[in-house]
């Protein structure tokens, strides 16, 4: 994947720092996103490729919550099966959120304003929509982007 981001770059001649990669996260829980700007790779194979291909990790990550693999689960496979019924019907709220994460970074001007107006724009879409409107901040770099999930505990 990271050659295939660098080349996109090279021809488009788009700066490392303009690139957006949504990335599955096992740390998060199912339904969370956040944002971040910079960092390592967490052991994502596929964020190690670009950060290698662009040689920088000065990138926006928008980081879609999948949770741990049950038990002693092949972290591959679990990445790679279907979704539950329950994460089903989930799911459209977090497509829905992470494309307005990468909508409301593409458009301000810079990676810094991209994460610090980022979390007021979405909260008045997910307003507007009738959802929670209010996001949590995660630590350092890292913006809270609850997805809009109806089941209890989430936000």
């Amino acid at each position: 994947s990271g050659a295939a981001v660098a080349k996109a770059c090279a021809y488009y001649k788009i700066d490392p720092s303009n690139v957006i990669a949504v990335h599955d996260e096992l740390v998060l829980e199912f339904g969370q996103l956040r944002l971040k700007l910079g960092g390592g790779e967490g052991g994502h194979n596929g964020l190690r490729d670009i950060t290698k291909a662009l040689g920088t990790k000065d990138y926006v990550r928008v980081r879609a919550g999948v949770g741990r693999p049950p038990g002693r689960m092949d972290t591959a496979d679990f990445v790679l099966k279907d979704f539950s019924a329950t994460e089903r019907k989930e799911l459209p709220f977090l497509l829905d959120t992470a494309a307005d994460a990468v909508e409301a970074s593409v458009s301000s001007a810079s990676a810094k304003e991209r994460c610090a107006g980022l979390t007021r724009r979405a909260a008045w879409r997910r307003a507007s929509r009738g959802r929670a409107s209010s996001a949590g901040t995660g630590r350092g770099r890292s913006l809270d982007w609850p997805c809009g999930c109806r089941r209890a505990g989430r936000r």
